[in-house]
């Protein structure tokens, strides 16, 4: 028997050797042995209920090998197109080797008709194909507020505003609209607009002595588009506080006119350098009196907006599209509005942009963190992983430039460009382990803050997505799902959530990746199958960070 069909290739080249024929009944005999024992073997993994199937066009190696390693075999999916499988089972049998795919091809076909206990799939629509299965990697969340949708989540965010409250979502998710009705396009011309007057005020104010932003001489843009701009920020005050929905905004009192001016005359400030006319010094300075009131007031009412910034940048992502592919940055509502409208077979979200993003080395970066949702005969548990991955932008950033390499750090975008900074400080491969990014907060003396600030926030905003979405997750026991969150950091070290990936990549691209995905796969492992069969055993460093009862409906 050959057990390794590679075998005569560890040989000596220039020794010649003389095989000895093993006898048939010898032969016979080690072949049958060996079958005996790898029925034996099948009969232990189907009496334990350790079958599992794959079904990814991902490489999640680590996730079979992890398994197997625990006394699992695999039910190969799509054998026609597996050229193995048309061997016969003698042949498999006698190149079958521990690990080798002649052996677990032989224990596939041996165990064909058995249905999987565990099944790894990344479709969902496989979900309900193999309802069955005792063990899956999908959860059913109600399409509407799918979380792992751009739109869902935009619409799942505003659901939990009415438990978590409005403040804890904009804090850690930055405003969002769908578009698809003239409500929601309404609503994103209201804050579109609020957001150009606070942008002004707030441009104007960002100089070291604002009193320079005006001119008597040379000036070009009239004075009027401030006090527009305060009317506008107070009416809007007295809207949140009074919870009304009308405005000076709204177009029945809405005076078009100035509008058009105060937008060009920030644009112009803004872009063009450009001075307000005014000359009298008492006039400059209660302007600049009045602004500073208003802006104190616009933080104490919208904390969240201390991170927008004055450039007023917004973001359309498709909503169906994923690794930053068709993502559209821009300042101006009606490209915005002209990108939904000539695109309409592709959703978009429209989301403000973080301006004031924290950098590293002058550089934008998101963190990729992971979770998962498991659901048992009796609880939801929520497990996060601390193991996070940092990806680099691989240009410096900049407002002056809305080019992708600056502004989208999803990994399938940056790996298109090489980092033109020469800063031999940030990653080649754009990508940090999360002991780099420590070492980099111990270096600007937060030693402490990933774990008591950062990684703590992210924990609780999860556990708040969770616990506001369990009217619209099936409750059905064996359920898991693996997320992969992206997070963005503000210049204050706020985690904001950018997306939520289902499924993430696990793929190997860098040796961080590979470092990140394996432990996550290994570990997950751990969560998914030996605590489930034994509460006390570890489950790597997957933290249980949320456990709730559930309650299951009768289906009879």
């Amino acid at each position: 028997m050959v057990c390794d069909d590679n075998s005569s290739e560890n040989k000596n080249s220039n020794q010649i050797e003389t095989e000895v024929p093993i006898p048939y009944e010898k032969l016979k005999e080690a072949r049958t042995l060996k079958y005996k024992a790898y029925k034996a073997r099948i009969e232990k993994a189907i009496n334990e209920g350790k079958l599992f199937r794959i079904i990814s066009t991902m490489d999640v190696s680590r996730i079979s090998v992890a398994l197997r390693k625990r006394g699992y075999i695999e039910t190969i999916p799509h054998t026609w197109n597996n050229k193995y499988y048309r061997m016969s089972n003698r042949e498999l049998l006698d190149k079958a080797c521990d690990g080798n795919m002649y052996e677990n091809c032989l224990l596939s076909k041996m165990i064909e008709g058995f249905m999987p206990n565990y099944m790894w799939v990344v479709q969902p629509r496989l979900y309900g194909i193999h309802k069955n299965v005792q063990f899956m990697n999908k959860i059913l969340i109600e399409e509407s507020v799918d979380w792992g949708f751009k739109d869902g989540m935009c619409k799942c965010m505003n659901k939990i505003k009415e438990t978590a409250g409005e403040d804890v979502i904009n804090k850690h998710y930055s405003r969002s609209y769908t578009l698809v009705g003239c409500e929601e396009i309404k609503e994103f011309n209201r804050d579109y607009r609020l957001t150009v007057a606070i942008s002004l005020i707030t441009l104007i104010l960002s100089h070291s002595d604002p009193k320079t932003n005006f001119a008597a001489d040379y000036g070009k843009v009239r004075p009027n588009i401030i006090d527009f701009a305060l009317k506008i920020i107070y009416e809007e005050i007295e809207a949140k506080k009074s919870k009304s929905d009308i405005t000076y905004l709204d177009g029945t009192v809405y005076n078009e006119l100035r509008w058009e001016q105060m937008k060009k005359g920030h644009i112009a400030i803004l872009k063009r350098k450009e001075k307000i006319i005014e000359k009298q010094e008492q006039v400059i300075e209660n302007y600049i009196f009045r602004s500073k009131v208003a802006l104190e007031q616009v933080h104490t009412t919208w904390p969240y907006r201390k991170t927008d910034g004055y450039h007023n940048v917004w973001l359309c992502k498709p909503t169906y599209m994923g690794e930053g592919y068709g993502i559209v940055i821009t300042d101006n509502d009606q490209m915005v509005l002209d990108v939904v409208n000539m695109k309409k077979h592709n959703k978009y979200i429209i989301q403000k942009y973080i301006e004031r993003p924290m950098l590293i080395y002058g550089h934008k970066f998101d963190i990729r963190q992971y979770f998962i949702v498991q659901i048992d005969e009796e609880y939801l548990r929520v497990w996060s992983h601390p193991l996070c991955s940092i990806k680099f932008a691989s240009q410096e950033y900049t407002l002056r430039n809305f080019h992708e390499s600056i502004h989208v750090t999803n990994t399938a975008v940056q790996l298109k460009y090489k980092n033109r900074s020469n800063d031999k400080r940030l990653p080649a491969d754009h990508l940090w382990t999360l002991y780099d990014f420590m070492s980099y907060l111990n270096s600007i003396n937060e030693r402490y803050l990933w774990k008591t600030g950062i990684y703590k926030q992210m924990k609780e905003f999860i556990i708040e997505i969770v616990k506001g979405s369990l009217a619209d997750i099936e409750m059905k026991p064996g359920r898991f799902e693996l997320f992969g969150v992206d997070w963005l950091l503000t210049e204050d070290y706020t985690p904001v959530l950018l997306e939520i990936n289902r499924p993430p990549s696990l793929e190997y691209y860098s040796p961080v990746s590979g470092i990140v995905c394996g432990t996550i796969m290994e570990d997950l492992i751990k969560v998914t199958v030996d605590f489930v069969r034994n509460p006390d055993v570890s489950t790597g460093d997957f933290e249980m960070i949320y456990k709730t009862h559930i309650h299951l409906e009768d289906d009879s």
